[in-house]
Formats: structure tokens, sequence, C-alpha cells
């Protein structure tokens, strides 16, 4: 498996000052341009025609207190939305993690390869729920996407992706495009169809590819129970994880088809407007010329956090600002791949009792070393363990291996009374650091 570079979602944080990827500036640099140019005019008026367009302080004084609320509760509304978003897709992968994880593990696997299928296409399916939900929530239907069909395999014959006219499914159009207006019959997308009870009412609905998914890896896991190769802790347990899969995909959409009301929008743009219109009135008898600096400082700040919010209100699309699903995604991939590159660790004695295993930080010998010696010299071990942790936190630079306490294991098969001698040092040597031990 080739190794990727690590995602830094804080790269660009650092000179923050200085970058303009993931800013603002190209959505608002009308908006501020109309705002200097108005104010440009108002100033000219006031400074060339000598025409008085002063007005009192208190009009833009109420103006920017209801502007500032209102933009700091959109704001805050967007980014709660943005963070709510974020911590689904934290929870979807805890359950994608566990799921895979009993699956490889809590799975009786017997040595045939049609069980070494099976779990692998499981987890594929487990990646391809990661997959499908990111091209769902970006309203990328079907099921012939590049980083999709390969997980899938035939899986598709099981899910009905036949593509529909997009004005023959009114249902979708209301609900998933609101932008999309049907008086242009160029403008007719194709989205995939779902076989349900809808096609009698000529309505469709696109195929929810992440939750189909879900009742494949359901039938597995009753399959698995049936044939007892999971018993019932496990079997709760996955089935907890694929519900708690599918309440993260119902919370996705609730996110993403539950947008701001509009009426608050409109409010919000007209508020803000309104203010900026009417903040150059209020300054240009202070300071006349300078009033163009002061509104562009003005309109730069307050469509800055009004595009902000709309930005970030819907965190699944493409955007610098939106939640970077892709790489998200690759964290998933890596960590699958890794899983089922290796054989299951069920057998704990290929692991456990291995050369490379050396439990013990005082002693330089290996699990299958200690195995062979007596209870006493073990539980020693033990001891040293606690006096070597002791050294340890003692010394910044932790202890050299001249340090290391090296204890030497008695030589098996001397005479009796060698080991009978060397049993009872090592009894008398327990005593002594006993009390040791308790404090």
């Amino acid at each position: 498996m080739a190794s990727q570079k690590m995602y830094n979602p804080y790269k660009e944080q650092r000179y923050a000052l200085f970058t303009l990827h993931g800013s603002i500036v190209d959505d608002i640099f009308i908006g501020v341009m109309f705002s200097v140019a108005w104010s440009v005019l108002i100033t000219a008026l006031y400074e060339v025609l000598h025409i008085n367009l002063a007005i009192p302080a208190q009009i833009i004084t109420i103006l920017s207190f209801v502007a500032s609320l209102i933009l700091a509760f959109r704001t805050n509304t967007a980014y709660e939305r943005f963070i709510e978003a974020r911590r689904v897709w934290g929870t979807m992968t805890v359950a994608i993690r566990n799921l895979a994880r009993l699956a490889w593990i809590h799975s009786k696997e017997d040595p045939k390869v049609a069980d070494l299928i099976e779990k692998k296409t499981i987890i594929n399916l487990l990646l391809a729920y990661a997959i499908a939900t990111k091209h769902y929530l970006r309203y990328e239907f079907g099921t012939e996407h590049k980083d999709l069909k390969y997980l899938l395999g035939d899986f598709p014959s099981h899910i009905n992706t036949e593509l529909v006219q997009v004005d023959s499914a009114p249902a979708l159009r209301r609900r998933n495009l609101p932008f999309f207006h049907m008086s242009h019959p160029d403008n007719v997308r194709l989205v995939p169809k779902i076989a349900t009870a809808l096609e009698d009412n000529n309505q469709a609905t696109p195929d929810n590819i992440p939750l189909q998914i879900t009742f494949l890896i359901s039938a597995w896991i009753n399959h698995q129970t049936k044939a007892t190769r999971i018993d019932v802790p496990t079997t709760n347990g996955m089935m907890n994880a694929i519900n708690s899969m599918v309440e993260c995909l119902t919370t996705f959409e609730r996110i993403l088809r539950t947008p701001m009301p509009a009426a608050y929008s409109i409010q919000l743009a007209h508020t803000v407007w309104i203010y900026l219109i009417a903040l150059p009135f209020q300054l240009v008898s202070t300071f006349h010329w300078i009033t163009l600096v002061v509104v562009a400082i003005a309109a730069f700040t307050l469509l800055g956090f009004e595009a902000i919010g709309k930005e970030i209100e819907n965190p699944f699309g493409y955007d610098p600002n939106d939640m970077p699903l892709d790489d998200l995604c690759d964290v998933i991939r890596n960590e699958l791949e890794v899983l089922t590159s290796t054989t299951s660790p069920g057998n704990v004695e290929t692991w456990i009792f291995s050369k490379l295993n050396k439990p013990f930080h005082s002693s330089e010998f290996s699990a299958v070393e200690l195995k062979k010696q007596n209870v006493n010299l073990v539980r020693q071990l033990y001891v040293d363990d606690v006096n070597f942790a002791s050294k340890a936190k003692g010394n910044d630079h932790g202890l050299s291996h001249s340090e290391h306490t090296i204890i030497e294991l008695p030589v098996t098969g001397g005479t009796s009374e060698q080991a009978n001698e060397s049993e009872k040092a090592k009894a008398d040597e327990i005593k002594v650091n006993e009390p040791e031990l308790r404090h």
C-alpha cells in the first residue's frame, strides 16, 4: 500500500493574513465596490456641489446594532451546522471502525477461501458506505463514481440505479434541487430512480445508496448469526454500529435539507445593505473624502461575515471552507486497508508468545523464553518493572541500555539441588522486595 501525504488542516492558517485561498474576497468584491462607488457619489455631492446630505448619527447607531445582532446570530447558526456535521462524521467513523473490528476479528473464520472473501466484501462495503455518503450529500447520485464502483462490484444489480429525467420527479425537484428551474428544457437532468411504489405516481427519489448498503451489511450479519459464526454480544455490537450509521446518515440529511429560512436570509441582506447605503450620509460631514475608506472597511466586514454564513451553512460541497470529505474518506480507506492487509489476530499465541514480544522493560528476554521459567521469577520481573518505571520518570531522557536491570534467566536442565537453591534464592529476594513494592 502506497504511503499518502498526511492532510494538515491547519497549514493555511499559519499565514492567514496573507492567504487568499479559502477567503470570501471574490464573493464580496462586487458588493464592496458598489458600496465604495455609492460613497464616492455622496461625498462628491457634499464636497463638490456643496449639497448638505448629512444625517444624524442616531439612525446609523440603531441600524448598526440591529445588523450586528443579526449577523452574529447568522454566523453562529451556520457554524453550529458545520461543527455538528463534523461531529456526526466522527460518530459515523467510530461506527465503521467498530463494525470492521467485529467483522474481521469476532466472526468465526473457517480455513476456507469463501470466509475470507466474505470478510473482505463486508470491509469493502463499509468503505463504500463512507464514500457513498460523501457523494449522496453532494447530490452525486448513482454508483458509477470512480472511487465507489470498484467497491460495490456486482451489488449495483441489487441497487436500482436506472436514470430518469428530473421532470418526471417533481418531489425530487422540490426537495433536492431548489435552484433548478424546469422552464428551461435544456436543463433537464438525469438522476437515479429507486424501485419503489412512487413510480406508480410518476414520482422518483434518488437512490439512497448509503442506506441500501446498510441493508446488505445487515443481511450478512443475519446470515452469520444463523450460521452461529458470531455470538449474541457480537451481533448486538454489530447492530448497534449499523443503527449508529443510519442515525448519522439521517442527521446529515437534516443538516443538508434544512437551510436557513428564506425570510431570515432576505431580511438580513436588506438590513445590511440599508446600513451600507445610509452610512456615507452620516460620515461625510466628519470624514469628508476619508468616508470612502471607512465605508469600504465597513462593507468588507459586514458583507464578509454574511458570505461566511452562507458558505459554511452547507458543509458538504467542494468549497475550501467545506468539510474535507475526500480526505476524511481517505482516512477510513487507509485504516481498512491496513486491517485487511494482515491476518486476523484471533490466535493470540502467534503474537503474545513471540520472540519479538518483550513484555518486561527491565528484562531483555522474550515471551518465548520467559514462558519456560517458573512463576516466582516472572513475578519478580513485575517488581523490577515498577522500579524501572520510577527511575525512568526521574530521568527526562529515559534510561540508557547500560542502566537497564538485566535479569539472567536460570539455566534449565541442571541438577535438582541447583534448581532448588536457585528457587530458594529468588524466593528470599522477593520477600526482601515486598515492602518496597507495597510502598
